[in-house]
């Protein structure tokens, strides 16, 4: 457990809609990450909600995560 960086969940709300919630313990800024996607929190755990197909969605959101805590 203690390689993980972050973790994220997502959650199906309707047809070609999901929501997802991201929480951290390094030294990035989820919140950054969720304000690019239309949605917030704060350092250490935000969320959004994404329209798109499941696989498009994670991929987006995934890559945008990789890259913040690259920063």
């Amino acid at each position: 457990m203690k390689e993980i960086e972050a973790v994220v969940f997502f959650k199906e709300i309707e047809p070609a809609r999901t929501a997802s919630a991201c929480g951290q313990k390094a030294t990035s800024d989820v919140n950054r990450v969720a304000k690019k996607f239309g949605g917030g929190g704060h350092k250490n755990a935000a969320g959004c909600s994404l329209s798109g197909a499941y696989a498009e969605v994670r991929a987006r959101l995934v890559a945008e995560l990789e890259s913040a805590l690259g920063d």
